[in-house]
């Protein structure tokens, strides 16, 4: 074989071999290429979980695993500050809705009966005067009547019953203010037998009485005889004419009542 068939020769072996190792490198190439992007990526990620990378004051270039062969940017110590500040910084809590400003007052009233009697404190008529109180009028109760007004003056009073002693607490009339709460207790108590006597009659009418009753000493006297026992001595149509001898028949019915409120229970 002379030297021209051989160089013709190696020529074509070169082209054979260069067209099938093409492929290969290239192969290759693409392998190596998607190997550093995988390292750089694992790199990435290990620097934000870890914290570990630290970015240099030259370029890109950083401290530990990445460098400039992979041109990775590290950023993750900003990153990490910036999780960090969203972790620890509170968030403010909203204002809390401030309450509306009241507009009006609120009043408690109570009723009491005590005494020897049969009245209940729904038997008491109760108004109250003043800036729209809700309710204005309503019946005594126990347990105390809410009700609502405009702020200002107020009063509250009841229909007056004579077989009562009647008082009222200090929160029973004055000025309220919006928003503020008082409670008015009102007391009844019933009278007893001797102060139906001397409510009801003056120091004549009660002497005159005494003469008339079989010359008793006093009321005392004759409120002992009607009450220590039901039906006493003496019965209602006596003691009304007795009465009506000292004083009048107004008088003599009002005492009447009084002494029933009272208890006193009269004969037939």
């Amino acid at each position: 074989m002379n030297t021209k068939t051989s160089i013709i020769l190696i020529v074509s072996i070169m082209v054979i071999v260069g067209t099938t190792l093409t492929p290969i490198l290239q192969q290759q190439v693409n392998a190596a290429a998607l190997e550093a992007r995988s390292q750089h990526l694992d790199q990435e990620n290990l620097c934000f979980r870890s914290n570990t990378c630290r970015q240099s004051d030259v370029g890109q270039n950083t401290l530990g695993n990445d460098n400039s062969v992979t041109g990775f940017a590290d950023q993750s110590d900003n990153l990490q500050q910036s999780t960090t500040a969203s972790k620890t910084t509170p968030i403010p809590n909203p204002a809390p809705t401030p309450a509306p400003t009241p507009t009006t007052a609120s009043l408690t009233v109570i009723k009491i009966v005590s005494g020897t009697t049969n009245a209940t404190s729904s038997d008491f008529a109760i108004h109250v005067s003043g800036i729209n109180p809700t309710p204005a009028n309503f019946n005594g109760s126990g347990t105390g009547t809410d009700l609502t007004l405009g702020p200002g003056a107020f009063n509250v009073t009841e229909t007056a019953s004579p077989n009562f002693s009647t008082s009222f607490s200090s929160e029973c009339s004055g000025t309220i203010a919006a928003g503020q709460h008082l409670t008015c207790t009102i007391n009844n108590t019933a009278k007893t037998c001797v102060e139906c006597f001397t409510s009801l009659l003056n120091s004549t009418q009660i002497r005159k009485f005494l003469e008339e009753d079989g010359g008793l000493s006093s009321i005392e006297e004759a409120c002992a005889g009607l009450q220590p026992f039901p039906g006493g001595f003496i019965s209602e149509s006596a003691l009304r004419s007795i009465i009506v001898l000292a004083a009048d028949v107004r008088i003599a019915n009002e005492l009447i009542a009084c002494l029933k409120n009272a208890g006193i229970v009269f004969g037939p």
